[in-house]
């Protein structure tokens, strides 16, 4: 079992859990003292509420502050980074710590100053992930685009771990540029059921792939050699990976999936378009050690690449019984939602289904449900036909063309929009 975040993550045991929170949303309060009792929302109000995070030196957040990314965990504790690039209220002499995490044991009601960033890491927190089975305090594990962290009650303090992903290190000595992290996920390792293993992927650098944390039980990087799939060599430029999943049934079918941008000339077939680079979901099967092969990639459309996704699975997914996973897309030109079958090379191609939403940009995704019944798609569009202003809207029957359908009320804020 997997758990995501960051507009991945998902409890299959409730119907629909939606919190959104705007990215560089404007919260009304300004930088004044507030009182000692809890900012806290009215449960019986049927519409969208801006929560009051107050920090630990008792402010309340200032207009244009970034909260985001969020993970809610199964036992209903909230995670929320605060990004603020205008002031450092975080306790940093320096002034040069301006993110934080605060967390929330009731939905979001009442919240709690966690953890500050340090002051080597300017951020911001690009994903937080809890790990399975969490209950409070538990393991929590957050990046930056630089470093994994990871903590053991429940966000009030985090650990580095204890050296830097090759991704974004690169190799300096041979001239090849670092990169950034993109994404993370976390799940039970598959050989050593007692540990979690994590998984990043980095973009924008010469090393730029998928690497796992711990796996095995080893606290070491370990490069998953997509490298070697998306570049005809490391100085082109364009490739990179900009999602990575653990499969929902990672302990046993050993799947990671990740959503990349590949080199063209090294592609099978070799697809090619104005980009110059395609976007493609590709599949590593850890029992055999390899990419793309006993699972064939899917290209989003062929001869585009984009700058954004996110993927997102069923409840009922299952490898040879129910393949799909479901990817969003944003800065291809043809930004959309996709239904994607992953299949092997006997029955293939992976085959790729434009499921129409028609709006960018999409910041967050979500799926839940199953396939066979009631599964439903959640998608954050950023500025909803180009107004913007966020919205959220909701699609079912995705075997079929679905009848995409808005938030009654759109969630107040900006720019970008985070679902769990």
């Amino acid at each position: 079992m997997c758990v995501r975040s960051w507009m991945k993550l998902k409890i299959a045991s409730m119907v629909m859990v939606l919190i959104a929170l705007a990215l560089a949303m404007s919260l009304a309060a300004g930088l004044a003292t507030v009182t000692n009792t809890e900012a806290s929302a009215d449960e019986a109000v049927d519409r969208w509420s801006g929560f009051t995070l107050p920090s630990e030196v008792g402010y309340q957040l200032f207009p244009a502050t970034d909260v985001g990314p969020i993970a809610l965990a199964a036992d209903g504790t909230l995670f929320a980074a605060v990004y603020d690039q205008t002031f450092n209220r975080w306790g940093s002499p320096a002034g040069t710590v301006f993110a934080a995490v605060f967390y929330s044991v009731d939905g979001g009601y009442t919240w709690h100053p966690g953890w500050e960033l340090p002051e080597d890491d300017p951020g911001p927190v690009v994903d937080i992930v809890v790990a399975p089975g969490y209950s409070h305090p538990g393991t929590v594990y957050m990046v930056t685009m630089t470093y994994l962290y990871y903590s053991t009650n429940g966000g009030s303090s985090f650990y580095r771990v204890s050296s830097v992903c090759p991704g974004v290190v690169g190799n300096p000595d041979d001239g090849v540029p670092g990169g950034v992290i993109t994404s993370l996920d976390v799940a039970i390792d598959a050989v050593a059921p007692s540990a979690y293993v994590v998984v990043v992927g980095t973009d924008q650098g010469g090393l730029d792939g998928v690497y796992t944390w711990n796996i095995g039980g080893m606290s070491q990087w370990q490069d998953m050699e997509i490298g070697n799939r998306i570049a005809a060599s490391w100085d082109t430029g364009g490739e990179g990976v900009l999602e990575v999943a653990f499969s929902p049934n990672y302990t046993t079918d050993r799947l990671i999936y990740a959503v990349a941008n590949y080199d063209p000339c090294i592609i099978t077939p070799p697809w090619s378009g104005p980009s110059g680079f395609t976007t493609v979901v590709s599949v590593y099967d850890g029992l055999a050690g390899t990419w793309g092969i006993e699972y064939m990639d899917a290209a989003l459309p062929p001869g585009n690449s984009c700058t954004y996704a996110r993927l997102a699975f069923f409840d009922d997914f299952d490898i040879a019984g129910s393949p799909y996973c479901v990817v969003a897309i944003t800065g291809s030109g043809v930004d959309d939602v996709y239904r994607v079958k992953t299949l092997p090379p006997a029955t293939g191609p992976s085959a790729p289904t434009a499921l129409g939403l028609g709006l960018t940009p999409i910041y967050s995704l979500d799926a839940y449900g199953t396939l066979a019944a009631d599964a439903t798609i959640m998608v954050g569009v950023a500025s909803a036909g180009g107004t913007g202003q966020a919205q959220v809207f909701i699609g079912t029957s995705p075997l079929v063309f679905p009848a995409w359908k808005p938030a009654m009320k759109p969630p107040s804020g900006g720019a970008g929009l985070g679902l769990v």
